[in-house]
């Protein structure tokens, strides 16, 4: 037992260690999250700290023991990044969030009950609100159950343009009204923009004031490569199946960021191209 403390420093996963194997130890992210709790507890205000700060309620949720959540944590967070980082601090702050969301992901109990019928509904239910014009782009698994690969999603990801208050306050009283978990992310947060990805996102439908489409399967299926995890690599194969995106268009396109990839440190070039070949060449290999 003392060497087990030492080993975890007195961190919350540490206490939970030494009575019985964690529920938490093992999933992506643990780390980040275990050092942000205790340093909160601690009345740190370190980059940790802010970052659990941000997904207090979700991550009690998940039954993490999140303290009292900093005020604002979100623009100190992006502050502090700053200050280290330089002009990395984007970069940085992206990194954080997804290995934070992977941790929630990973971490929740119950699977999602977002299907396609709910999702529709949040859709219509926004543009009956909404008072100007708004595009919304689907991404990852609110695609998926749109479409009908999926029969349901965790998480409803989206992208909006323009992002602005009045759509950012709707989106936040639907989350609670319809009880959907709605996340305001997208490849283009991870990865570099492809030109004209606008143009070659397709067209859902439109609610009102509201138009929504399918954020560039191109990109969406880049960014799930880049992550790997078993369900994006299915995703991957299910847009592939369905022929949203081509083996040709995945290599183009790859190629056509790669110049641009040192702007995004956290990834890892050679390993997204070869999972890349491993997942994309092989399926091509399959149907010649």
């Amino acid at each position: 037992m003392l060497i087990l403390q030492l080993i975890v420093g007195g961190t919350w996963l540490g206490r939970i260690l030494g009575c019985m194997q964690s529920p938490f130890a093992d999933l992506p992210g643990a780390d980040l999250v275990d050092r942000g709790v205790s340093d909160l507890a601690a009345g740190c205000r370190s980059v940790e700290a802010l970052l659990v700060s941000r997904a207090t309620i979700r991550l009690r949720s998940c039954g993490v023991p999140v303290g009292e959540p900093l005020p604002d944590a979100d623009h100190e967070l992006y502050q502090l990044l700053a200050e280290r980082e330089g002009t990395g601090a984007h970069s940085a702050y992206n990194s954080l969030t997804r290995r934070l969301v992977s941790f929630m992901h990973a971490a929740e109990i119950k699977p999602a009950d977002v299907g396609r019928a709910r999702a529709l509904e949040l859709l219509s239910q926004l543009g009956q609100r909404l008072r100007a014009p708004h595009m919304l782009y689907l991404v990852g698994g609110s695609s998926a159950v749109v479409i009908g690969w999926r029969a349901s999603t965790r998480d409803v990801y989206v992208r909006p343009e323009p992002d602005s208050d009045e759509l950012l306050r709707l989106l936040h009283e639907l989350k609670q009204a319809l009880d959907i978990n709605i996340e305001l992310a997208s490849p283009l947060d991870f990865l570099p923009a492809l030109d004209g990805w606008q143009d070659r996102s397709p067209y859902v439908g439109s609610w009102g004031a509201l138009h929504v489409r399918h954020l560039d399967f191109r990109l969406q299926a880049l960014a799930k490569l880049e992550r790997g995890l078993d369900t994006d690599l299915e995703d991957v194969r299910a847009m592939l199946g369905r022929d949203l995106v081509s083996t040709a268009e995945l290599h183009d396109a790859f190629a056509t960021m790669q110049v641009g990839l040192f702007r995004f440190p956290a990834v890892d070039a050679a390993r997204f191209e070869r999972r890349l070949t491993d997942v994309v060449g092989g399926l091509a290999e399959g149907k010649s």
